[in-house]
């Protein structure tokens, strides 16, 4: 009759594979953060050598008679003398092993800052030093919008795309890393809303932010006025306007122009803000000449910046006129009278039209040729800002003939278009331009 315990029985067939199962996993858990925390090279002669060191483990347990309590002891052992062996060889092997993440000095790269608000690239002329990586912190303010930042290699879309920046939702900030770009200009739009677009000028020593020191330069707008008309500044030093909009409830902004006039070439175009409030425009370096300011949203408000220095542009930076900028090539009545009208041959003729919902609610206008028009528009959307643009043919790449006052809605605005010629016009809005109409003249 047999001395065994029953219980011994039934218990050890259950314990040993539990014991085995936790010293496996166990050991398991244990080789895999070993080889995760040394380099590549030292985990793999790590896990060669245990896996050697298991087959022979193996081998050995297999020559023992069954029932006796060899097997059992050679496994704890062997498990024993692997850990001390992989731990050994990690120490040995992994001493000074840094993380690839880790490695060399940090990537320095200059700065630049692009915010997208109202639809708007600000700035859409942005300096940035050549052959050296580029780091641009973007800030889309437009709450629950999506955009991004696309580069070409070039000044068009057609050109091959350098970089194409993460699209994040409004509000919310990113910094894209660049790698460096060549001496040139670079187009840049946002892939969402390509009508938005910026162009980077990569220049040598900095993309023309060579010469002086930083300068910064107070204006404001009151009672629709400028409190400065004539500001000062030094030739090739980065130029930032502190623009303070204390007119409550209008919208203003600055626009700056080659020369004496709007006609001029656009240098810069800043945010629209709705007093009271504050911006810091960056504007800049600009060359030694004459610039013309305005605010794109009250035409009226205007003054004059001199840059000061070295470099003068030929002819002060003043662009040349076209001698009859709105005569068609080879001759011909222009399609557009003068505003005011004077050489229209019809009664005075108005039309409505409203924008609701970010669309235009009648889409399809009708006026006669040659009768002064007025457009009577009314903004129903409030808090949004819209105008109305009319372009010759068919789409935004015609002729522009009419640019109206930006409104925030809830307003109304009676925009004197002037006498036009019998044919078919587009129009729409130049801060939405997903809003279009037709406009037949005949």
């Amino acid at each position: 009759m047999s001395s065994e315990n029953p219980r011994d029985r039934l218990l050890l067939p259950l314990l040993i594979p539990i014991v085995a199962l936790m010293v496996i996993a166990a050991f398991a858990i244990g080789l895999a953060k070993i080889l995760l925390s040394v380099s590549a090279e030292a985990a793999t002669f790590i896990a060669l050598s245990v896996g050697i060191a298991v087959l022979l483990v193996g081998s050995q347990i297999a020559r023992f008679r069954k029932g006796s309590a060899g097997p059992v002891v050679l496994m704890f052992a062997s498990f024993a003398g692997v850990a001390i062996f992989a731990g050994g060889t990690m120490l040995a092997l992994g001493r000074g092993y840094v993380p690839e993440h880790e490695e060399g000095p940090e990537v320095e790269r200059a700065e630049v800052s692009i915010v997208a608000e109202g639809l708007k690239f600000v700035p859409t002329d942005v300096p940035v030093p050549a052959d050296e990586p580029l780091a641009i912190d973007f800030d889309n303010k437009d709450a629950g919008t999506q955009h991004n930042i696309e580069i070409f290699d070039g000044e068009a879309d057609s050109d091959p795309v350098l970089f194409d920046g993460e699209i994040i939702t409004g509000p919310a900030q990113v910094t894209y890393d660049v790698e460096p770009l060549k001496a040139g200009s670079y187009l840049f739009i946002c892939k969402v809303h390509p009508t938005m677009t910026g162009k980077l000028d990569a220049g040598e020593g900095g993309g023309g932010s060579s010469g002086g020191e930083p300068v910064t330069i107070a204006q404001s707008a009151k009672g629709l006025k400028f409190a400065e008309s004539d500001l000062k500044a030094p030739a090739e030093s980065p130029i930032t306007i502190d623009f303070d909009n204390q007119d409550t409830g209008i919208q203003h902004n600055v626009r700056v122009f080659e020369g004496e006039d709007a006609e001029g070439t656009p240098v810069f175009d800043g945010e629209i803000l709705t007093g009271p409030k504050k911006a810091a425009y960056d504007v800049g370096p600009l060359a030694a000449g004459a610039y013309f300011f305005d605010c794109v949203v009250h035409p009226t408000m205007t003054g004059r910046l001199t840059i000061e220095g070295a470099g003068k542009k030929e002819g002060g930076g003043k662009q040349e006129p076209s001698k009859e900028p709105d005569e068609p090539p080879g001759g011909g009545e222009p399609p557009v009278k003068p505003p005011d009208g004077s050489g229209g041959a019809g009664a005075p003729v108005s039309v409505r039209e409203a924008a609701h919902d970010l669309q235009f609610v009648e889409g399809q206008l009708q006026a006669p040729a040659e009768a002064p028009l007025t457009i009577d528009f009314d903004n129903q959307d409030s808090g949004v800002p819209h105008n109305v643009r009319v372009f010759e043919g068919d789409g935004a790449d015609g002729t522009p003939l009419f640019d109206g006052e930006v409104i925030t809605g809830p307003a109304t605005a009676a925009y004197d278009v002037g006498p036009l010629a019998a044919g078919s016009y587009f129009f729409d809005c130049k801060i939405h331009p997903t809003m279009t109409g037709t406009l037949k003249v005949g």
